[in-house]
């Protein structure tokens, strides 16, 4: 039996990586961004021609779809390890686009709105995202009633952290860009 306090982190972690994973999806999917993310990928060294350009659509389809899985008690068993892996993916992908010495590129984080570089600062970022991810996998979205109203205003905390945390990177970037 999983304690009180796994569960609602646990669970608040699951419903903030949903939240994440759907956005991230949704900016993929629009077709307006399909010529950013196909240059953003070129940034990682992955050519994507404008004949295979829907593959980005593709790709975002996959995040939506773990993304939805997670909130889902009998798919989460499979959406957890697949949303670890894919935050694992991208942390391998900026970790190899820093030792390239290719810091300062656009990540692809947030869409073309997200203005956030590759820097060791984003890997760290992203490393934290891999230990929600961890949590993920005692999620039960059957704990009690009770335990609901301290699970949604703690997956609101993560997500207002996350927003504020890229906010500040932003910021950072920004001002020594200034410097």
């Amino acid at each position: 039996m999983l304690s009180s306090l796994t569960l609602l982190f646990g669970n608040a972690s699951a419903l903030f990586l949903a939240w994440l994973l759907v956005d991230s999806g949704w900016h993929k999917r629009n077709r307006a961004n399909r010529d950013y993310y196909r240059g953003v990928y070129a940034s990682y060294g992955l050519l994507i021609s404008e004949r295979w350009s829907g593959l980005i659509a593709l790709w975002g389809s996959l995040e939506l779809a773990i993304g939805v899985a997670l909130l889902v008690d009998p798919l989460r068993t499979v959406a957890a390890p697949l949303a670890a892996g894919l935050l694992l993916l991208y942390f391998v992908a900026i970790a190899v686009a820093l030792l390239r010495g290719r810091g300062g590129e656009d990540c692809g984080c947030a869409g073309p709105d997200g203005a956030l570089t590759i820097t060791a600062a984003l890997l760290a970022r992203n490393g934290l995202l891999l230990l929600l991810a961890a949590l993920v996998f005692t999620a039960q979205f059957t704990a009690s009633a009770l335990l609901w109203w301290q699970i949604v205003p703690a997956s609101a905390v993560l997500w207002l952290g996350y927003q504020s945390l890229q906010q500040l990177l932003a910021n950072r970037q920004k001002i020594v860009a200034l410097l």
